[in-house]
């Protein structure tokens, strides 16, 4: 039963049979690919338009691309990391039932 459960189902699993976090990791991976990407591109707007920071600004703005790739990176491999752990538990569950079986 536990794996047809909805996520809202699975708040309310007191015996901590069901977990939120795979189902949930799919919309934090992609809230956080948008917000960094709002956050590079706005970078980038404000330093086209910001006189401020002179003759820098044309390094800054080649940084914001690797940069970018970098912290998009470090990021898919932490959710790859969580994935892979609650994968783990889930093969490991279905050893440990026909192991009891």
């Amino acid at each position: 039963m536990s794996e047809n459960r909805t996520a809202i189902a699975s708040l309310f699993d007191f015996k901590l049979k069901a977990f939120v976090t795979p189902k949930a990791l799919r919309f934090f991976y992609a809230f956080i690919v948008i917000l960094l990407s709002l956050f590079a591109l706005g970078a980038t707007v404000i330093l086209l338009f910001n006189s401020d920071f002179g003759s820098q600004r044309i390094l800054y703005i080649i940084l914001i691309v690797p940069a970018y790739f970098l912290y998009l990176l470090i990021i898919r491999i932490w959710f790859e990391y969580l994935t892979v752990i609650f994968k783990i538990h889930e093969n490991t569950s279905i050893l440990a039932e026909r192991r009891e079986a």
